[in-house]
């Protein structure tokens, strides 16, 4: 793009400030599906958290930067909106931080470790030896989930698990 450092220093105070600006874009990218007037907050919750993983694994190597400067201010406002429509929902109060908190904690973590794992590791997020770990290397040969199918069904376990 033939961008220098000095044209860049120009608009961002330190290289800090571009890395945060280039996590805050990536996390902005994820799409917030429109809320199902039914109350279907489970399958909605499950949807953004997929369109967050997608928007995140269109900059795989952006994943060391967003684990140093993810927007954590960008995303509470989005849970501060998801909050909102869960009380909306009638989910009890008490619930609410579990699910927002278990979620935030499995999507970012697991959506990371997939865009730092790397290529041909196969579909875990373990680093599996299949001479030393043999348990586990039957595990995930048996397994029929891809990547997205695994992690949906993580977010999908979370939200059962929680009592919804």
């Amino acid at each position: 793009m033939s961008v220098k450092a000095p044209s860049l220093y120009h608009h961002f105070a330190d290289k800090s400030a571009i890395l945060e600006a280039v996590a805050r874009e990536i996390v902005s990218g994820t799409v917030v599906p429109p809320k199902p007037p039914t109350g279907e907050w489970a399958e909605w919750l499950t949807q953004l958290c997929l369109n967050f993983r997608s928007a995140v694994l269109c900059h795989r190597n952006a994943a060391p930067v967003l684990l140093q400067h993810l927007p954590r201010d960008l995303l509470t406002d989005i849970y501060e909106d998801v909050a909102g429509y869960l009380a909306e929902c009638g989910l009890p109060a008490d619930r609410r931080l579990p699910v927002l908190d278990g979620l935030n904690r499995l999507a970012v973590t697991a959506t990371l470790a997939e865009a730092m794992r790397p290529e041909g590791r196969g579909r875990s997020a373990l680093l599996i030896d299949e001479d030393r770990h043999p348990a586990l290397a039957a595990a995930a040969q048996a397994s029929p989930l891809g990547p997205r199918e695994q992690f949906e069904c993580i977010i999908r376990t979370h939200l059962r698990g929680i009592g919804v």
